[in-house]
């Protein structure tokens, strides 16, 4: 993703990247379909399409599946088989693990495939317990998540019930923390409020659940302004990392769900001032 102080793509790399990155996501589709219940397309070229998308984009695909049906995601000669994929597999078939990434370059676009056993990913919508765990495929091994509070500064928690195995590490892996009593957004709830694209779902919950979520999150944020909303100092969408990538539209969009949840809640409109730059 775009860090804040690199350069934005010029419209027409913008426009050109986000083509081809859509265009790779329309023609997977169909072999996702086959073994998932749900896939998300995420990150920035969901919410900074034909704007932040440049030609070292990647792509982040949220994919939703039964545990049961792993094998089945093997099978579909999207992923060939490696002896750390195998490791990953074993483990979330066994329910040890909840989530791991499978990274595949595929004309010449690095695609990031984020597999999710279904429930664990509808607990984390609702910001529901257990927290799932994740399989770290990353060599640098971390000691501490990071996310941004509502105020949008940075914070971090220690990372808990870590397990090294061969080819990658197990940890608890929250939705959300607390820091010094400020809320403290992750994935995966950051990536179904972000403007993403549903490529398709075989559950209805998972609408209810962005639902619900959209609305628990208003409620924390009104709770820590203590009833008193400035968007300019608190908001849902400092909350987001890489919000800089945000496109106008999608920008606009997310803006009018957050005034939308809170008016529900029942902060007056006209109270409700404009979402800074960044």
């Amino acid at each position: 993703m775009r860090e804040l102080d690199e350069p934005l793509p010029s419209l027409e790399e913008a426009r050109r990247e986000t083509e081809k990155r859509l265009e790779i996501v329309k023609n997977l589709k169909p072999k996702i379909e086959t073994f998932a219940d749900a896939a998300i397309l995420a990150g920035s070229v969901a919410m900074g399409k034909n704007f932040s998308v440049r030609k070292k984009s990647d792509i982040d695909l949220i994919i939703l599946i039964k545990r049961e049906n792993i094998d089945y995601l093997f099978e579909s000669n999207i992923f060939p088989m490696t002896e750390q994929r195998a490791e990953a597999k074993d483990l979330f078939k066994s329910g040890e693990i909840d989530h791991f990434t499978i990274i595949e370059i595929i004309n010449e676009v690095e695609v990031q495939f984020h597999i999710w056993d279904k429930e664990s990913h509808f607990r984390s919508e609702l910001l529901e317990l257990p927290n799932p765990k994740v399989y770290n495929i990353w060599k640098n091994r971390k000691s501490h998540l990071s996310g941004y509070d509502f105020a949008g500064k940075e914070r971090t928690s220690k990372i808990k019930n870590l397990v090294e195995y061969q080819y990658g590490d197990v940890y608890d892996y929250p939705p959300y923390f607390i820091s010094e009593g400020n809320f403290v957004t992750r994935q995966p709830i950051n990536n179904v409020i972000m403007d993403p694209t549903l490529l398709f779902t075989k559950d209805s919950k998972l609408l209810a659940n962005i639902d619900e979520l959209w609305t628990k999150l208003a409620k924390r944020l009104l709770e820590e302004s203590n009833g008193k909303i400035d968007l300019s100092k608190k908001s849902l969408f400092l909350a987001i990392p890489g919000r800089w990538n945000f496109s106008k539209e999608s920008k606009i969009k997310f803006e009018n769900r957050q005034r939308e949840e809170l008016v529900k809640l029942g902060i007056p409109e006209s109270q409700l001032n404009i979402i800074p730059q960044l």
